[in-house]
């Protein structure tokens, strides 16, 4: 397999439902709800996981980084 075909076919993968994309999702535009503003205050300085801004991360730049 070469270069392009893994960087095309790494990344996070998730089943949704019965389905497996080929390819990592690309998320251009997400907004993110969390119970508290606490809880979102922890994940935006990087206290807690998860993503709070898509600028500043999302699921697609965390694949992009593994």
């Amino acid at each position: 397999m070469n270069i392009h075909t893994k960087a095309v076919h790494a990344g996070d993968r998730k089943p949704t439902g019965t389905h497996v994309p080929v390819t990592t999702p690309i998320h251009t535009a997400t907004s993110y709800f969390y119970e508290t503003t606490e809880q979102l205050d922890r994940v935006f300085g990087e206290e807690e996981k998860g993503y709070c801004y898509a600028r500043y991360d999302n699921p697609s730049t965390g694949a992009l980084k593994s």
